[in-house]
């Protein structure tokens, strides 16, 4: 029986076929979006939730004052 490991993945936000290397990781394996695709989500979001995004880099500094 021959085995072969799947090396790449589509990203399910822009359909592009990329390494896994180009995934995170998940609790449940690889994250079904590449990182690109996360980090240009999260800076949309970031723009439209200006106060709500500053309330939680403020809220993880008062948490993590070591780093």
């Amino acid at each position: 029986m021959t085995t072969t490991i799947k090396t790449t993945k589509a990203c399910a936000t822009c359909l592009e076929e990329k390494l896994l290397t180009d995934f995170g990781p998940r609790s449940s394996g690889i994250n079904s979006r590449c990182r690109a695709c996360l980090a240009a989500s999260a800076r949309e979001w970031r723009s439209r939730n200006v106060d709500a995004a500053r309330k939680q880099v403020a809220r993880w500094a008062k948490e993590n004052p070591d780093k």
